[in-house]
């Protein structure tokens, strides 16, 4: 129950971070293309405006740390609860 419960934190706060790092990347990749269209046009407001992008993006990644740390230590005590129940039985 609690490890199965420990994926759904995970998998939701994985799910949150790889929105974050893909709307971060995709301002950074769009930014990237229009330099590579147009080398010597001025992208000063543009740059200013994609910083705003990928911040945001990472705003919204950084929401999904929490929920994905707390999957994996909950995955983690019952791995290792499930080992120990498991040697305290071999010796019996």
């Amino acid at each position: 129950m609690r490890q199965s419960l420990g994926y759904i934190f995970m998998l939701l706060g994985g799910a949150i971070l790889i929105v974050g790092i893909g709307l971060s990347f995709g301002a950074l990749a769009g930014l990237y293309n229009s330099t590579v269209a147009n080398p010597l046009e001025d992208a000063g407001m543009d740059s200013d405006r994609v910083a705003v992008q990928m911040l945001k993006g990472v705003a919204i990644g950084a929401v999904g740390i929490p929920p994905f740390l707390v999957g994996l230590v909950v995955v983690r005590r019952a791995r290792v609860r499930e080992r120990r129940t498991q040697s305290l039985r071999k010796n019996w």
